[in-house]
């Protein structure tokens, strides 16, 4: 039941409120239990949920391992940039996601999200044309490998803001920079797959 309010000065990002928030917090032996549960501003959507279990005796981001989930309800993509760094510069979106991540002394070693995401408008880099989508809905999920990375989609279907839609498909991406890389796909929408080449 309490109001916890975020103040970010090295952002110099407006004051963020949580409300309604639960929290949770358990250090044993080496593992550190965290939950959270809270309300968030109604320009940003509903609500938001995240935990995580981290295993480390130094509290040094280097060298914790552990898992995280989160889950955000029905928000506003774009009007968390005063506060979150996306990888990507995502303009405009709303809808719902969840996302499990593994941490391995402290790097990003596997993550998965589900997504229901509605009018995504992003570039994926500078020097890209904007990626438009009207809807993308699905699972997508992400690792790395010890000579590269591997992104698979289940389930995923896209439907393109000025151009044909992306039936469901299941995919695998596989790059390795010292040697390639594969594809494979249960559906290619050829049509598609042109749209979106410039902003890929």
């Amino acid at each position: 039941g309490a109001e916890i309010e975020w103040v970010d000065e090295l952002r110099a990002a407006p004051p963020l409120t949580f409300s309604a928030l639960d929290l949770r917090l358990v250090n044993s032996r080496g593992a550190h239990l965290l939950g959270l549960k809270a309300r968030t501003p109604a320009e940003l959507g509903s609500t938001i949920e995240a935990r995580a279990r981290l295993l480390g005796n130094d509290f040094e981001p280097a060298a914790f391992s552990g898992r995280f989930f989160l889950e955000i309800g029905y928000t506003d993509l774009a009007a968390w940039r005063a506060w979150v760094d996306y990888p990507f510069n995502v303009r405009a979106g709303h809808g719902a996601l969840r996302v499990w991540a593994t941490l391995e002394q402290g790097k990003p070693a596997a993550a998965t999200a589900d997504v229901a995401l509605a009018g995504l408008r992003m570039s994926l880099a500078d020097e890209l044309s904007p990626l438009e989508l009207a809807s993308v809905q699905g699972r997508v999920q992400g690792r790395a490998l010890a000579d590269g990375v591997e992104l698979s989609g289940r389930g995923l279907a896209v439907v393109l803001e000025s151009g044909p839609e992306v039936p469901q498909t299941d995919f695998q991406i596989v790059w390795r920079p010292q040697a390639g890389g594969t594809v494979a796909a249960n559906v290619v929408e050829l049509d598609a797959l042109g749209h979106l080449a410039g902003s890929l």
